[in-house]
């Protein structure tokens, strides 16, 4: 549980988030998947790639991390000390971040539409909007959730 790793997420509504998230995480993952293909889209028009092809690479980076989130669950079986699990996690969505920024970097290089720097400012973009609007929703739940209560 998060709130064995830091004292942050020990309020209710965190542990209520906590318990959606668990229970709907392939649901939460799909969902991200149009919204991600979407920014993609949007910020790489000049590729004349529509927006089928977006939810493929959408599709594809979602796989590899969570290939990637599976090293958690290999690190607390290895491991029960909060401090080495909470830093393998930093670590873990540093490693996600850094995945996703490069692999749009490498798929829209060879594609001379945009300059070098172009891309690398493109895909920080990209991966950065992900993460806001995947934290935002998060925030939306999250609320909907004390507003039933």
């Amino acid at each position: 549980d998060l709130s064995d790793l830091e004292p942050i997420f020990q309020g209710d509504s965190l542990k209520k988030i906590e318990v959606f998230m668990k229970e709907n995480t392939k649901v939460f993952i799909l969902s991200i998947i149009p919204l991600q293909a979407l920014i993609s889209f949007l910020l790489f028009r000049k590729s004349n790639q529509n927006y089928s092809e977006h939810i493929v690479i959408a599709s594809y980076i979602s796989g590899a991390l969570l290939f990637i989130d599976l090293l958690y669950p290999i690190g607390a079986i290895i491991t029960s000390d909060t401090l080495i699990l909470a830093f393998l996690l930093l670590g873990i969505e540093l490693a996600k971040i850094i995945y996703s920024i490069c692999f749009f970097c490498q798929y829209f290089h060879p594609i001379k539409a945009y300059k070098k720097k172009s891309i690398i400012i493109r895909s920080i973009l990209c991966v950065l909007l992900v993460l806001i609007s995947t934290y935002l929703l998060i925030y939306l739940i999250s609320l909907e959730s004390c507003i039933l209560e």
